[in-house]
């Protein structure tokens, strides 16, 4: 998958990503829902050797700390596998659950700041 930070593709492909769900800040006063004007992205990864967790860590390390990144994402609402530059957006650290058997289970990385609109 040719996911990217700052051109840099992802040393270790993920296993999913997804657009997060935004969640419904309220509603307007005709009734309908408010939403932020950002959007999250998640890469996951199901299970990882600790090298991988390791070359995962030191990725981001190297690309996506200390200032806004472009992310080369699926293009939101696109009607074909295609993908596009999102620019100023931020990136968490790695983040993953359990151990299991020397290896990270459920590791994600999340993709915040995104702003969509116009890309739609």
């Amino acid at each position: 998958m040719p996911y990217k930070i700052n051109n840099t593709s992802l040393t270790i492909n993920p296993s999913s990503g997804r657009w997060v769900p935004r969640e419904q800040l309220g509603m307007d006063g005709g009734g309908h829902p408010v939403y932020s004007a950002v959007r999250e992205f998640e890469l996951r990864w199901d299970l990882l050797g600790m090298s991988e967790f390791a070359a995962l860590m030191n990725f981001y390390q190297q690309v996506a700390t200390g200032s806004t990144v472009v992310c080369e994402l699926p293009r939101l609402g696109a009607n074909t596998w295609t993908f596009y530059d999102y620019s100023g957006c931020t990136v968490r650290e790695p983040e993953g659950d359990v151990f299991f058997e020397q290896h990270a289970t459920n590791v994600v990385l999340l993709i915040s700041n995104i702003h969509t609109v116009g890309t739609e």
